[in-house]
Formats: C-alpha cells, sequence, structure tokens
C-alpha cells in the first residue's frame, strides 16, 4: 500500500491584507489522555514556503484531561467549552472568521468501536462547524491514522532540526500507541512504506504504528496479568507502594513488589518479540517483521521516551545507561521514592518504575535498537513543558500543516500571490492507492 499525501489549496476567506499580516491556523489535537489544543502562526505568503520555518507556534499547548474518546456524545459542548476559550483568548476578534480549525483524533478514538467513533466525531464537528471559527468541511475533524502520526512527526522533527538528507529516525510512545518512521531505499514493506512529494525529492518512508502497545494501554495489559480477585500484587511497582487501579470498569487495590527482573519479563511477554533474525528482516513488536535500522541515522524520540528520559536526567543516551539508571530508580523502595524531593514532585512518579522499564524494552526488544546506537530526546524547555526544538513543538499536528504549506504554489492561490487578499489554507486529504 502506498499513502500519498495530496494537499490541494481551497479558498477559504477573502480580504485585503498589509503585506506583514499574520495568519492564524488551530489544531486540536485529540489523544488517549488529552486533547492538546496549538494555535499557530505565519507570516501570509507571497510564495511557497520552503523549509517550513516559517510558521510558529503562538503560545504554550492547553493540555485539556482526559481525552475526548472518553466523553459521551452530549458531554462534548462542555468539553470544548475550556478550549474554544483559550482560543478566543489568542486568536484576534477580526481574524476568528478566517481562522481555520481542524481537529484530528489518534489512538484513542481508533481504539472504539466504529459507531462510537462515528458519533463522537459527527458531535465534535456540530461543536466546530458554529464556533465561529473557519470549518468548512467534515474532512477538518476526523480519525487520523498512525501511519499519519508516524509520518507527520518525522517530517516535522526533520523541518525543525534544518536536515536535508533524511537521516533520521523518530519514535513516538504515546497512551495508546506508538510509532517509528525512517526513510528507506526500497519497497520492501509495501504496506508500511508511505511515499512523501517534497519539494527537491520524492522519499519512501518506512512508517508504523502498533495500536495498543502505548505506554497507559502497555501498563494496564501487564497489570492485568497479577489480578487476583479484587487485588493487585505487580511487580511493576515500587516495594511498599499502594494504590488503587480501575480496570475494564472494576477498581482494584493495588501494590508494588518492586522486582525489576519480574517486571521485565512480563514486559518482553507483552511485547511478544520471539521470531529470529532472516537476512535484514527484524523481529520487532508483536513479532511483526521490520527493516534494519540505519546505524548512521540519528534517533529522535519524543512523548513517553523523552519523559522518562527527562526524568532519569538523560538527554542523549544509548539503551544501556537508560537501563542502568532505570535499574536504580526501580530499586528503590517507595518510601525511599517519597524522601526524594526530586523524584516526589513529580506527578507520575507512581508510573515511572514501569514506564522506565517499558521503554527500555520497547526500543530495545520491540524496535531493535542496538546498544551503540544514540537516541536523542526532544528537549525539555522545563519538566512541564511541551517538548521542543527552538520553542517549536514536534507533533503531528504542527508537521501537518508544514507538509501542506510545502505542498501548495502561492500561484494556487491568486489573490495571495497578488498581495491583496488572503486565501487561507488549512485543508488536507488523504488517498490510499493499491
Amino acid at each position: 500500500m502506498f499513502l500519498y499525501l495530496l494537499l490541494p489549496s481551497l479558498c477559504l476567506a477573502q480580504r485585503f491584507l498589509q503585506a506583514d499580516e499574520t495568519c492564524y491556523g488551530v489544531i486540536l489535537d485529540c489523544g488517549s489522555s488529552s486533547t492538546k489544543t496549538t494555535i499557530y502562526s505565519w507570516p501570509c505568503r507571497t510564495g511557497k514556503v520552503y523549509p517550513l520555518t516559517d510558521i510558529y507556534q503562538e503560545s504554550q499547548q492547553l493540555k485539556t484531561s482526559p481525552g475526548i474518546s472518553t466523553k459521551y456524545p452530549d458531554e462534548i459542548s462542555t468539553y470544548l467549552a475550556p478550549i474554544f476559550d483559550f482560543i478566543n483568548s489568542k486568536v484576534p476578534v477580526a481574524q476568528k472568521q478566517y481562522t481555520p480549525i481542524f481537529m484530528g483524533a489518534t489512538a484513542g478514538m481508533r481504539l472504539l468501536d466504529i459507531n462510537k467513533q462515528n458519533t463522537l466525531i459527527d458531535e465534535i464537528r456540530k461543536q466546530l462547524s458554529k464556533s465561529g471559527y473557519l470549518f468548512v468541511t467534515d474532512s477538518w475533524a476526523r480519525v487520523i491514522s498512525g501511519q499519519d502520526e508516524a509520518t507527520y512527526l518525522w517530517l516535522g522533527v526533520e523541518y525543525l532540526l534544518g536536515k536535508t538528507d533524511g537521516s533520521l529516525i523518530t519514535i513516538d510512545l504515546g497512551g495508546a500507541s506508538t510509532q517509528i518512521a525512517f526513510k528507506v531505499d526500497y519497497m520492501q514493506y509495501e504496506s508500511d512504506i508511505v511515499t512523501l512529494t517534497l519539494p527537491d525529492e520524492d522519499i519512501n518512508l518506512y512508517a508504523i504504528s502498533y495500536l495498543g502497545y502505548g505506554n497507559d494501554q502497555a501498563r494496564d495489559a501487564v497489570l492485568a496479568k497479577s489480578i487476583s480477585g479484587t487485588q493487585v500484587i505487580s511487580p511493576c511497582y515500587h516495594q511498599g507502594y499502594t494504590g488503587t487501579w480501575t480496570y475494564q470498569k472494576v477498581q482494584y487495590s493495588l501494590s508494588g513488589s518492586g522486582s525489576v527482573e519480574q517486571c521485565q519479563a512480563l514486559i518482553q511477554s507483552f511485547i511478544n518479540s520471539q521470531c529470529r533474525t532472516v537476512g535484514d528482516e527484524l523481529c520487532g513488536i508483536n513479532s511483526i517483521d521490520q527493516p534494519s535500522l540505519p546505524t548512521s541515522y540519528s534517533i529522535y524520540a519524543v512523548s513517553g521516551v523523552a519523559t522518562i528520559a527527562n526524568f532519569l536526567q538523560l538527554s542523549t543516551f544509548k539503551l544501556p545507561q537508560l537501563l542502568s539508571q532505570a535499574q536504580a530508580f526501580c530499586q528503590m523502595s517507595w518510601s525511599q521514592v517519597q524522601a526524594n524531593s526530586t523524584y516526589s514532585a513529580n506527578q507520575y512518579v507512581g508510573t515511572n518504575f514501569f514506564l522506565s522499564l517499558y521503554v527500555h524494552q520497547l526500543l530495545s526488544v520491540g524496535y531493535n535498537i542496538p546498544d551503540t546506537m544514540q537516541i536523542c530526546r526532544i528537549n525539555f524547555r522545563d519538566i512541564n513543558a511541551p517538548l521542543a526544538i527552538n520553542s517549536q513543538t514536534p507533533t503531528w499536528a504542527m508537521a501537518a500543516v508544514q507538509y501542506q504549506l510545502a505542498q501548495i504554489d502561492c500561484d494556487l492561490d491568486s489573490s495571495v500571490c497578488q498581495g491583496s487578499i488572503l486565501h487561507l489554507i488549512a485543508f488536507f486529504c488523504l488517498m490510499v492507492f493499491y
């Protein structure tokens, strides 16, 4: 299967502009555990923008929890209200009706049955269409594929780093899924190859997403193996930890036994990577073959991988370093963790035992990263800030806008080229050819 991302121009709004006027776009990234709302701006163009460093994140994201996929249709209006308040506070009133608003739902929505997906998406479309922002087609609010996520993240990191040779690997770990993407020179894994048409070349990108292997889904699956009645004693929590855990609408009392070896065994069983290496095929997550990683490439990790690397005070690291730091943390008792002011200040410290070992197993066993390769987490500006390169946050949403603008020649928007009328562009479509 080949995915061609075709991004045609669409005349959305018209008004006379000054040459230095700013255009805006709003993106709602609806993940499994939260919705991240980001406002982008760019100087209104008179020509193709490439490389795409002219698009800017206007402010810190608004993160709304829990994920929208946990809501019922009659709750969507209330859920979106503070999001619209945030957008209204950032976008000038005069620009509101000309500002496109787009929503993409990711793995959390993909986990739902198709009927619930459609019902929720229909209600979201209804709310966006009456928001006062520019929402001209239902395809502006949709469930995006995991392959889309992997592809757009790779593009975003490449653009922000200023790389021109495509020599990078991106890895993302969300709550419900994980993705990897890197450039390949062959079409052996045809169903997982995305062909990108960029201004200077066509790129074949190996991009794959594993639904159900995100941090939250993986932790639930591993904990479920330790259920005994209404209790769970898990080796993936610190010795002395106590709490509760809700799984499939049932609440369990949870306590930790703190065994690195037992937790690793449970995680490896979950990842289920048991097949042998054959040629340059490597057994990956769920025993699915993947291409060998180009060892000359740089690896950039975001989201859950970067979160735990930051927690363990790792920036650029190799897997043995990650494992050593993870083991040192996991061997602490819960009382020792709570006595450590740095660790105890982290709101997710209770689940970081699991995350630290899961990330190591995911990278080593799932993605077959050699111990000799370095992994770069995309730096935090501070522990609570989004991932950033030069103050920009590389996400699928940002990269989708970047890639979209890279595809569009200014002469397709004649009034923009003339410098007199703005045609805001924020529409993209996906065509799948077999």
